[in-house]
């Protein structure tokens, strides 16, 4: 980035420390402003072995603590600044807060999000009338974009996480937790850009500096672990993760010469834990929480915070502004983390055994999911009449009589076996019996067939054939021919096609590979000895 493309209010050369006056200006000017949320008692205090609290944050209107700081920010701009918007990069909940705010206030509003943020973010803020703009493969590439258009179009640049005014307001959360639990031992803060951890730090360690401050962050990006090996803010990486809230390349520099001195124990979470406390909080708090607002409790379940046992301890959660369909695989995850969801791997004929297991256990199968072998797309299948199915293949095809219902793709009944093999088909094509009551035996695992006659013929004969069907002069005759197949097959056919005598009597197929024409000649006579019977 350029030199001069710089945050004026985020000087890296000379940050600015946050006064416990700032928060207590900020108090007063949002007491009517924003909504003072509940802290509540865990309902699952005993597992925890803590007297655990949640402050629910995320009850905000716009879903997150941000409103807070969005709110104060906007009401501190001259009328000028205020005629002319502001700009702000995001990765969701502050580009929500300040799009609400803006809304309220009249003022405009424009946003920079992420590629990666989600849909449901995006379309809230346009739903406020902001600007938003999709520009950035991380918050750090947008608040790039975000300060050249700021420069371009002088708007106002707030800084969701290192603006003095944002810090300042997020430092109010600490005096309504003194006041709803006193005497509270320790109080455990996510850590994305810093600007909350700072906030709340500086408000707590001056009114109760006897109360410790916990910060939690991601283990796939500890931008704040390395600020502080550093002493100073460095770029770290981000990686794809279920709090994209906190996935904050660099921390502020304002947040950090605040809250680096006034940190107790910061603590780095993996997802697994992050997935597991998001589920605790749906089942036994019926809180849905993002996955960035969740960190605290995900702390508090690695056993990172042991020390505070038979303590005071309030988390805090952030937020709840999390896509659907990433919410319920957060879910899923966390159920898997906690043994609540097994996955076995089985092949078909083993499956009934396991079916029959997990029937006697009262257990539940979740989902089944087959393997997919995907084929090249030369293979597709078309219906060429009522009495048959096609496929078709780069070096020829193959005529199914109508009694079978072709499928490219895995399916639980049966499949072509060596003989298909001995022909030239490799390919796994898998099929489905329907009313013609063919026999089948399982044999090592596979199913094979027993009674099965196809035609193999060349590419030219199944194209005049498929004529000869879709002529509508024929249609009549074909429908006769295959109602006196049907009738033939069905007095063939045993009573009972599981019963083992049946299979015994039923012939076995050649499985000697054929030519084309012979192996069709072959079928034709047996056909016409058949129907002369």
């Amino acid at each position: 980035m350029d030199d001069d493309i710089v945050d004026i209010h985020c000087d890296p050369k000379n940050p600015r420390e946050i006064k416990f006056e700032d928060i207590t200006t900020a108090d007063l000017l949002l007491m009517d402003e924003v909504l003072k949320t509940p802290c509540t008692r865990a309902m699952n205090c005993i597992e925890y072995d803590m007297d655990l609290f949640f402050k629910k944050e995320f009850l905000q209107p716009t879903g997150s603590f941000q409103s807070r700081g969005a709110r104060h920010a906007l009401r501190l701009l001259s009328d000028e600044k205020k005629r002319r918007g502001v700009i702000t990069a995001s990765t969701g909940n502050h580009a929500l807060a300040i799009s609400y705010q803006g809304y309220e206030l009249n003022i405009p509003v424009t946003v920079v999000v992420p590629t990666s943020t989600a849909a449901s973010k995006i379309e809230k803020c346009r739903s406020y009338k902001a600007h938003v703009i999709i520009e950035g493969r991380d918050i750090g590439e947008s608040r790039i974009v975000a300060l050249v258009l700021a420069r371009e179009r002088r708007l106002e640049f707030i800084n969701g996480s290192d603006h003095t005014h944002i810090i300042a307001a997020n430092g109010t959360i600490a005096f309504e937790i003194l006041k709803q639990v006193p005497k509270a031992d320790a109080i455990v803060v996510p850590v994305g850009g810093g600007g909350l951890l700072a906030g709340i730090a500086k408000a707590l360690k001056t009114v109760s500096p006897q109360t410790q401050v916990i910060g939690v962050e991601l283990e796939k990006c500890p931008s704040f672990q390395r600020a502080m090996a550093n002493e100073s803010p460095v770029y770290t990486p981000p990686n794809s993760s279920l709090a994209e809230g906190l996935l904050v390349p660099k921390v502020g520099y304002n947040a950090f010469a605040t809250a680096a001195v006034l940190l107790d124990k910061l603590v780095v979470v993996r997802e697994a834990w992050v997935a597991l406390a998001m589920l605790r909080l749906l089942l036994e708090e019926e809180c849905v929480v993002e996955g960035a607002g969740a960190v605290g409790l995900a702390a508090v379940l690695s056993g990172q915070l042991n020390e505070f046992k038979k303590k005071r301890v309030v988390v805090l959660l952030s937020g709840s502004n999390t896509d659907a369909a990433a919410y319920g695989r957060a879910l899923e995850r966390g159920m898997a983390v906690e043994r609540r969801l097994l996955r076995e791997d089985h092949d078909v004929c083993g499956a009934i055994t396991l079916f029959e297991k997990l029937e006697k256990l009262d257990l539940n199968v979740h989902q089944i999911m087959s393997e997919c072998v995907w084929l090249p797309s030369a293979y597709k299948m078309e219906m060429v009449a009522r009495s048959y199915f096609l496929i078709s293949e780069d070096l020829g095809s193959i005529l199914f009589p109508a009694s079978l219902t072709v499928r490219l793709g895995p399916h639980p009944n049966l499949f072509f076996s060596q003989h298909w093999r001995g022909i030239g088909y490799s390919k796994a094509l898998r099929v489905q019996l329907t009313n013609m009551g063919v026999a089948k035996q399982r044999k090592k695992g596979t199913c094979q067939l027993l009674s099965f006659s196809a035609l193999k013929t060349q590419t030219d004969e199944v194209v005049k054939e498929e004529k000869e069907l879709q002529d509508p002069r024929t249609s009549k005759i074909q429908e006769r021919n295959h109602m006196e197949t049907v009738r033939d097959n069905q007095k063939a056919t045993p009573k009972n096609v599981q019963d083992v005598g049946a299979i015994e009597e039923t012939p076995k197929p050649v499985h000697v590979a054929m030519k084309p024409k012979k192996f069709l000649a072959l079928n034709r006579k047996l056909t016409a000895k058949k129907r002369s019977k």
